[in-house]
């Protein structure tokens, strides 16, 4: 039974509905993330199947938006530092974005040496972002270090510190292009757990981790160069394998 407060203290819960088998609850608050308004009472001896807000997104968002889900999988397909990853992971990523942001040309993202609060891992889906870093001897003060285009990503360097979640800062700005940026947000502690487990792939093939730090701003080792590395460690030639079946 569907239950909500009395307007009178005096008075016993209002029952506003009585749902039955094969009926929900709860997806109002999940979708658009609010406390709820009502009580969920068991009137009998119930099975109640229960889907916490992680999968509950995972399957709202690639019904409601199949389109935009695809593109953002072929994104992440195009990161090199997701190259370990399974296909499958990468969905699972895609399906966990926390949003779609664009920023106006010149439009400060992140600003050097300022606490962030809500860290975010960015990966930019078009246009360009300029990293830069305070240079006193640099015109205006600044130095370019990089620029950054599609399938590139920044934000991650400050994720491996001990301090996310009590504020952490950016060792460099960035900004948007002259055409603006347009980038998919990661939550930060999703990302660092991701890490962790791509710097785990890493150490039980033996080959060093290419992480984000050793390839966000300079240019990253291509994803052909990481599978060579991988097969090297594990003295295995392309000649070794031999074709099982042919998938899709």
């Amino acid at each position: 039974t569907l239950t909500k407060e009395p307007a009178k203290a005096d008075a016993g819960p209002l029952i506003v509905a009585t749902l039955h088998e094969g009926e929900s609850f709860g997806e109002l608050s999940l979708i658009y993330n609010t406390r709820r308004e009502a009580t969920f009472r068991a009137a009998t001896d119930s099975v109640v199947f229960v889907i916490d807000r992680r999968h509950f997104k995972q399957l709202t968002s690639r019904i409601s938006n199949a389109k935009r889900f695809r593109e953002c999988v072929v994104l992440l397909d195009e990161v090199d530092m997701l190259t370990p990853l399974l296909r499958s992971e990468r969905e699972e990523l895609a399906a966990n974005v926390t949003d779609r942001i664009t920023f106006k040309p010149g439009q400060h993202i992140l600003v050097e040496n300022k606490v962030r609060q809500n860290p975010l891992w960015y990966v930019i889906a078009e246009g360009q972002a300029c990293v830069t870093k305070q240079d006193p001897q640099a015109p205006g003060g600044k130095r370019v270090l990089s620029n950054l285009y599609r399938a590139q990503h920044f934000g991650a360097l400050s994720l491996n510190a001990d301090s996310l979640g009590h504020g952490d800062s950016s060792d460099v700005s960035i900004d948007a292009g002259p055409s603006g940026v347009c980038c998919l947000a990661f939550d930060g502690e999703l990302i660092r757990e991701l890490m962790r487990g791509i710097a785990g792939i890493y150490r039980e093939a033996g080959t060093e981790a290419h992480g984000p730090n050793q390839g966000e701003f300079p240019e990253m080792t291509s994803k052909r160069q990481r599978r060579s590395s991988v097969l090297q460690s594990t003295n295995l030639s392309l000649n070794d394998l031999k074709e099982v079946c042919i998938l899709g």
